[in-house]
């Protein structure tokens, strides 16, 4: 049986500032001595690609993104027993506002060290061509932002 490793951490970089938010999480898991595996998602679609193909060698998986990277992986983990931690970098952060969840990398980081993350319920559906999540992407506003660059998304604010 292969050892199952600590965390996955999978980073959207189609998600919020576009900023190289590498150095920031490596120095947050290096001080919590947390080991980890990075890998760099370029659009939502690879957040599930890369958890279907690598997850499941990981205790938990932690993904920095907006709400399409968030809602990726939940779809990906639906039947998983793996606890995903999320660390807000959209432009909105709906669902990670929702679940009051801090905006700092560093104290998310901190939390999750100190095994004081929550663990939340996100509800999901299935049907015969495949899972849902509910939440509030839905309609003809999601689907005329959703390739907008992200300082479009910043201008337009949230709805």
């Amino acid at each position: 049986m292969t050892e199952q490793k600590k965390l996955l951490v999978i980073v959207s970089k189609t998600s919020g500032a576009q900023d190289d938010v590498r150095p920031t999480i490596e120095k947050s898991l290096q001080e919590h001595s947390i080991g980890y595996v990075y890998k760099v998602a370029k659009k939502p679609a690879d957040v599930t690609k890369i958890i279907k193909e690598h997850g499941s060698i990981f205790q938990d998986i932690a993904v920095y993104g907006g709400d399409g990277s968030i809602i990726a992986a939940l779809k990906a983990l639906a039947d998983s027993k793996q606890r995903l931690i999320l660390l807000p970098g959209g432009t909105a952060n709906v669902i990670a506002n929702h679940y009051n969840i801090p905006s700092e990398l560093n104290d998310i980081i901190a939390m999750y060290a100190a095994n004081t993350y929550q663990v939340k319920n996100f509800d999901m559906a299935g049907s015969d061509v495949g899972l849902f999540a509910f939440d509030m992407h839905s309609g003809w506003w999601a689907e005329a932002i959703a390739d907008a660059p992200s300082s479009a998304k910043s201008t337009l604010g949230v709805f």
